[in-house]
């Protein structure tokens, strides 16, 4: 890739997904507006964080505008993740990624609702 292109990457996953690290740990921070989900409501993207491969999916059947959404909920392959809320991110603590196998991707489901 071209300089360029990998800004934009970056850019993509960290200001628009909203996937960054934080002091060691997850955060999830989405700006994303409503063309950006698809007809079943979800958004997604891959990463790497803690050593794992990461499908983060945001669901957002209200078919919400950003703005008009927070982060009501978030599972890791299924089951609930434990999380600390701020104005407008999550955390997630790194500790439950270093759990997950190193070998496989894992997914991590954010369920978003109305503010």
């Amino acid at each position: 890739m071209t300089g360029a292109a990998s800004w934009l990457s970056l850019t993509l996953l960290t200001e628009a997904f909203g996937v960054k690290g934080r002091l060691g740990h997850l955060a999830l921070e989405p700006k994303l507006v409503r063309e950006q989900f698809d007809q079943a409501g979800q958004a997604s993207v891959e990463t790497l964080f803690a050593g794992r491969k990461l499908n983060v999916v945001y669901h957002n059947s209200a078919r919400l505008d950003y703005g008009a959404y927070r982060i009501e909920a978030v599972q890791i392959n299924g089951k609930p993740a434990p999380f600390e809320c701020d104005a407008r991110s999550v955390v997630l603590p790194r500790e439950a990624f270093s759990a997950l196998a190193g070998h496989l991707a894992h997914r991590v489901d954010v369920m978003l609702s109305e503010l």
